[in-house]
Formats: C-alpha cells, structure tokens, sequence
C-alpha cells in the first residue's frame, strides 16, 4: 500500500530514493515480522537487506552527509553498548546497522522515532501490567552495578517474553512515517 502511494507521487521523495526505501521497508516488514512473531530477527533477512541496499547503491547511488555518518556512528556505538548490557539485541544492532546503509540521510532519524515510538509503547505496557515499579527497580540495580561485575537489565529467564519490546515494529513504523511525509 506505501509503495501504491509513492508510485502515485502522493510524496515528495525522488526516484533514487524510492528503490532504497522500498527495500527499507521490505526487509523491515520481514524483520518486524519475525520480531512479533519469534522475538528473533533472522540474520538471513539482514544478509538479504545488506545485499539489496548494496545492488541499489550500484544502480542508484545515495551519498550521506558528514553529519549523517558522525551520528550514524555515535548510534551504533551507543546501540553496542545497550547490546552489552542485554538492553538490545544482536538482532536489533544489525538491524540499525541496516537501517544506516539503506536510508542515508534519514536513518539515524528513522531510528530515533523507532526508539521512541518503542519507548513509549514500553512504558504503556509496564503500567499496564503493573511491572513499571519492577522494571525501574531492575534499572537502578543495574546502573549501581557498574564498580562490579556485569549485570544484565534483561534477563530472558527472570523477565520473560513481557518485558520484551519487538524494537523492529516500531523502526518500520518509523520508515513508513518518514516516507510518507517524504
């Protein structure tokens, strides 16, 4: 349906975007998915995704900014951090990773809105389930924990599939925004 509105020129982006989002969002429509559905985005969707934004860089070159790359580059350092502390999954960096190559200029910005829009739907699902005072507890522990060993915030075996958030749903919804409003 997003590539019906674009095709139609209902947005502003030009054309040697639109084969680099239609594959953004393709590969993020997989990932999320897999996501929802398994709690695991599948290292063969991000090897197909890397090899479509590479094949689509030959036809249509897209060139990032300096400011793009710098904080491209502070984002995957910060998203290698939170993998080890369990905040995020290897699944989840390669996905940012993705996102980084295939959308130049709006990835960081992409991501950005992802975490937020994930954050946000988090915290509704903490208070909900009335887990919001637990979680935050988790959190302090972990943060008092940086003199000692390693602690991680998100046990699978402590905190179950609940705590969990499908990060990948949300930097689709994210692409498809950005997108729309070209």
């Amino acid at each position: 349906m997003i590539i019906l509105f674009l095709l139609k020129g209902g947005s502003t982006i030009d054309s040697t975007q639109l084969l680099h989002r239609i594959i953004l969002i393709f590969i993020l429509g997989a990932a999320a998915r897999t996501d929802l559905i398994y709690r695991k985005i599948s290292n063969h969707t991000i090897a197909a995704g890397v090899a479509a934004a590479a094949a689509a860089y030959l036809l249509e070159p897209l060139k990032p900014g300096k400011e793009e790359l710098i904080s491209g580059a502070l984002l995957m350092a910060a998203a290698c951090w939170l993998f080890h502390y369990h905040m995020l999954g290897a699944g989840d960096v390669k996905l940012a990773a993705f996102v980084l190559l295939a959308a130049p200029g709006d990835g960081t910005g992409i991501l950005l809105a992802g975490l937020c829009l994930a954050a946000l739907y988090g915290l509704t699902r903490m208070m909900k389930k009335r887990m919001l005072m637990d979680r935050f507890l988790y959190l302090l522990m972990w943060a008092g924990s940086f003199a000692g060993s390693k602690t991680v915030y998100y046990d699978d075996l402590r905190d179950g599939p609940k705590a969990a958030v499908p990060l990948a749903f949300f930097i689709l919804v994210s692409a498809c925004a950005y997108t729309l409003a070209g």
